[in-house]
């Protein structure tokens, strides 16, 4: 719905960006944003998916070589579409904040883009949530994985030499993928 109302609002943004109304700068920049943080959330969920399905279904797998080759390429995938995705992210906040001054500054605000720009944060917030719980998910497969194949491992079972090649001190293949998810850091709040 959200995209709906900025579509809308934007629809004429790119004629009245071009006659310096900073309101239509903002409505403008604010699609663009939520665009490119969109395809980020979206390419990032699925890869976190991804590696949490390959993780459980490697769960026994005798072959660690195999298992290990599967989620190194999901994880390759995951780094990947965030090094493609994220610069635009942060380059598209840089512009709305930019913007969002000179908005200020000329008094150009009003009750529907306070209310655009609202309801694209909480759009926002929801789909880093989304995020969050598809990457922690990867996590805890892979370390339900690497903890399977420990195990494994000391019954003297066939798996080769190592952790799997999912799991170790500090070898998460999931971890910090959180964190730059639109290029925004966690704000602490007490």
């Amino acid at each position: 719905m959200c995209v709906a109302v900025l579509a809308l609002a934007a629809a004429g943004a790119g004629a009245a960006r071009a006659d310096g109304d900073p309101a239509a700068a903002v409505t403008a920049d604010l699609q663009q944003l939520v665009s490119d943080a969109t395809a980020l959330h979206t390419a990032v969920q699925a890869d976190a998916a991804q590696i949490a399905t390959d993780a459980k279904a490697l769960q026994g797998a005798t072959d660690a070589a195999t298992a290990r080759a599967a989620l190194q390429a999901d994880v390759k995938q995951l780094q990947s579409d965030r090094q493609k995705l994220v610069p635009p992210v942060l380059a598209d906040w840089k512009q709305l904040g930019q913007d969002l001054k000179a908005a200020r500054a000329a008094n150009a605000g009003s009750a529907d883009l306070r209310k655009a720009l609202q309801q694209a944060m909480q759009q926002l917030r929801q789909e880093r949530r989304d995020v969050a719980k598809a990457l922690a998910a990867a996590r805890q497969a892979t370390r339900a994985l690497a903890q399977g194949n420990a195990k494994t491992h000391a019954r003297g079972g066939t798996q080769s030499q190592g952790n799997g090649g999912t799991q170790g001190q500090g070898n998460d293949p999931t971890q910090g993928s959180g964190q730059a998810q639109t290029g925004q850091g966690r704000k602490h709040h007490r």
